[in-house]
């Protein structure tokens, strides 16, 4: 499996990605473990300093991660319809899939806390180093070097 995101919530690390064309996830393993399995400027998130109510609200009540989807792309668990993001237009909730880079920027939103970075070199950048958590307006696509920026260091 390749890696297309890492992340970290209140009991350890798992990740997603796709391998053969689907879908995969992995749980309980290590940062190191699932840095080794990822392309530089896939992105990393860490919920473990959050605010805990804040997150696991999150987690019951926000959305599904589907890294199948194009960046933007919101698609709808019962229906099956397919739309673009529109930050505080588009109604998300537990039953909705959507891109790495949707997620991201609703994370970053609802849960203050959340540290956010992405893999360079087989190491985490995390933010403050480098802009990650609005991945979806620099053209992020899953398993694809998207090249983040550097922030500047004035």
């Amino acid at each position: 499996m390749i890696n297309s995101i890492i992340g970290r919530g209140l009991a350890g690390w798992h990740s997603q990605g796709v391998h053969e064309g689907n879908s995969c996830s992995s749980s309980g393993g290590t940062l190191e473990g699932y840095l080794k399995d990822a392309r530089d400027n896939t992105p990393i998130y860490d919920a473990s300093d959050c605010n805990e109510d804040q997150f696991i609200t999150f987690v019951f009540r926000g959305p599904l991660i589907d890294v199948r989807l194009e960046p933007g792309q919101i698609r709808k668990l019962f229906s099956g319809t397919t739309m673009t993001y529109q930050a505080g237009g588009s109604v998300i909730d537990s039953s909705s899939y959507v891109a790495v880079d949707v997620f991201l920027d609703l994370l970053h939103q609802c849960v203050p806390g959340v540290r956010f970075g992405i893999v360079r070199n087989g190491k985490a950048i995390w933010d403050g180093e480098i802009l990650c958590h609005r991945s979806y307006q620099l053209g992020y696509r899953a398993g694809v070097d998207n090249g983040f920026d550097q922030r500047d260091k004035d």
